[in-house]
Formats: C-alpha cells, sequence, structure tokens
C-alpha cells in the first residue's frame, strides 16, 4: 500500500512540476510579495529600481516592466505568464539585503546624489545620512531599524534585512503551498480515476493473497534498493518499469478493455 501511495503521490508531484514549468506560478508570487514588501503595489517606483539592481537583474534574464501588471477579479495586480517567464522564481535574502541597503546609501538610480558615491564604501553614518533616497518611509524606517539593532555594523545590519526579508516570505511561500494543495488534490482523484486506483480492492486483494503480497513486497524492496533513495530516480522506474512489473505479478490497478483491473 505504501509503494501505491508513494508513485501515485510523485505522479501528482511531477505533473505540478510539470505544469510549474510552463505557469511560473512561483515567480508570480515572488513579484506579488517583492511588491507587498517594499511598499510599491503599483510596482512603478522602488519595485522597478529593485528589480533593475545589479544584485537582482543578474538573476533573470529580460526586463523588469511593470505596465504589464494586470488586476484580477479581486482587483488584485499581478504578472501575467508570458510577461513573467523570465522573471526570477526565487531571490536569495542576502541579494535582497544588499540592494535594499545600496539602493538606501547610494539612490534608486545610477547617478542620483548621495552621500556615498558609487566609488567609494558604505558606512553606516553614511547609510543614515542618505536612507530618504529610498523613497519610501516604511522602508526608511526598516533600514534603520536594521542598523540600530546591529549597533551600526553594516554586516550585522544587511543580516538583519535577510531575516526580516525571509520572514515576510513565507507569506509567499503560504499562497504557493495553499494552491499547490489544492492541485494536488484534484490530481490525486484524477489520477486515481485514470489509473483505477481504489486503495480498498488493493488492500483487500493483498489481504487475501499471500502469493501476490509476498511478490508485491518483493517488487517494492528491488524498487527502493535500484533507486537508491533518489526520489527522481522513483519517479523514472514508476514510468519506465515499476507499472509494466506490477501489472506482471497481477497487481489490481488500472483498466483493462473498459472494467477495472
Amino acid at each position: 500500500m505504501a509503494l501505491l501511495f508513494l508513485f501515485v503521490g510523485l505522479i501528482c508531484t511531477a505533473v505540478r512540476e510539470g505544469a510549474e514549468a510552463m505557469l511560473k506560478s512561483r515567480a508570480k508570487d515572488l513579484e506579488r510579495g517583492i511588491r507587498e514588501v517594499l511598499q510599491d503595489r503599483q510596482g512603478t517606483g522602488i519595485t522597478a529600481s529593485f528589480y533593475n539592481h545589479p544584485l537582482i537583474f543578474s538573476l533573470f534574464s529580460g526586463d523588469y516592466d511593470p505596465s504589464k501588471l494586470k488586476a484580477d477579479g479581486r482587483g488584485d495586480l499581478y504578472m501575467p505568464r508570458e510577461d513573467r517567464a523570465h522573471l526570477p522564481s526565487y531571490i536569495p535574502a542576502l541579494n535582497f539585503a544588499g540592494a535594499l541597503l545600496d539602493m538606501a546609501a547610494r539612490g534608486r538610480n545610477s547617478g542620483e546624489a548621495s552621500a556615498t558615491p558609487a566609488d567609494q564604501p558604505m558606512t553606516a553614518e553614511s547609510l543614515r545620512e542618505s536612507v530618504r533616497l529610498i523613497g519610501n518611509e516604511k522602508l526608511q524606517r526598516v533600514v534603520l531599524a536594521a542598523l540600530d539593532s546591529a549597533e551600526g555594523d553594516l554586516a550585522r545590519a544587511k543580516a538583519n534585512l535577510a531575516t526580516w526579508y525571509d520572514g515576510t516570505m513565507d507569506r509567499v511561500s503560504g499562497w504557493y503551498k495553499r494552491r499547490t494543495q489544492k492541485i494536488l488534490f484534484v490530481l490525486g482523484l484524477a489520477v486515481a480515476v485514470v489509473l483505477n486506483v481504489d486503495a480498498i480492492t488493493v488492500a483487500q486483494r493483498l489481504n487475501g493473497d499471500k502469493p501476490l503480497r509476498d511478490a508485491v513486497v518483493g517488487q517494492a524492496a528491488n524498487v527502493v534498493r535500484e533507486a537508491g533513495g533518489d526520489l527522481d530516480a522513483l519517479q523514472a522506474k514508476w514510468y519506465q518499469q515499476v507499472r509494466a512489473r506490477l501489472d506482471a505479478i497481477g497487481y489490481p490497478i488500472g483498466w483493462v478493455s473498459g472494467v477495472p483491473a
């Protein structure tokens, strides 16, 4: 039974990952989360500067264009699939913190007058003088709070901002996880119907047929041993070999000529 549930779960996960590769929903959630973290719901202010920062634009190809944002049925803005396909699905916390500190110290645009010229190292003092250039009062307070708690140590301030970013990104992860749970539930039902996976029938057959049960246990051990604990290898074996092996020993799943196996 564990083998059955494992492979059905792996099939659903593989289908979900394939859909994610096409839909890029992680990039959609991240882009929306960045706009919320930066207090720029329209994406035309600091968000555009953030995505164009050298520490960030190196993570993706193409350009960030907030004019492509569209409103959904609830009025929330989102980036359409064709326009978010090139955006990153993940931004490291230290890249986020570094870009935010640099924009606070040197301004959101290159050449902007600041207390920290581009060819000079950033200091806690120059950062405090230029933090207004970030153009957002709430973010200014976040940066100053990170400096205060770090007692002027820039490395600790950067770490504090990275921790703050990770905390706020937990909400973004929640969006993706809740949506994935719903999708996997629907996929599980679909796979159960397509493959005729009846757990009750399988359990009854295994309970009353010792030769079948012993054969299934042997096949399960072989699959796990050959895969070496690698889930990707287990997925590959499902598609390539395992279903054929289970059919050969009479495992009660699937359809035969339109009727249950």
